[in-house]
């Protein structure tokens, strides 16, 4: 004699379902806790260089930091790159080191360091005269390149 148990063949397919759904929303929640991130990370860049200020985003490679950095457009009166910037701890979820305006760039040079190169106004007829240094992320202490 043959018997079927449908009670416990929907049983299975549901605690199946429930974990398949679990394990989804895990993912979904993971995200949106990313997605939160990024809209403080621009919203505090918003407050600082306005909302329609061009803003880039650029993790270190072991994304425990962003370097968030706002390039202001060239003019006759400022022909030079001007940079804003802040250096943001992802776990700390705090800005560690913050400069407005200098002339110059900032880059990452490895995983624990931004380097800053300054441009000074007048540019000597042998070549740039640019100076820089390094900040380190996790302390935010500026040392000679």
């Amino acid at each position: 004699m043959h018997r079927t148990y449908p009670g416990f063949l929907l049983l299975l397919v549901c605690l199946f379902g429930a974990a398949c759904a679990s394990s989804h929303a895990g993912q979904e929640v993971a995200k949106t806790e990313e997605e939160v991130h990024i809209t403080q990370l621009e919203q505090m860049a918003a407050a600082r260089y306005g909302t329609e200020a061009p803003v880039t985003y650029l993790p270190n490679k072991a994304e425990t930091h962003m370097l968030v950095v706002h390039q202001a457009a060239k003019t006759p009166q400022q022909p030079l790159d001007r940079v804003s910037y802040f250096i943001y701890a992802l776990a700390e979820e705090q800005v560690v080191m913050e400069e407005q305006a200098i002339q110059g760039t900032v880059a990452w040079k490895d995983n624990q360091h931004v380097q800053v190169r300054l441009t000074p106004g007048n540019v000597p007829a042998q070549g740039s005269a640019t100076t820089g240094y390094l900040i380190d992320v996790t302390t935010g202490t500026r040392m000679a390149e």
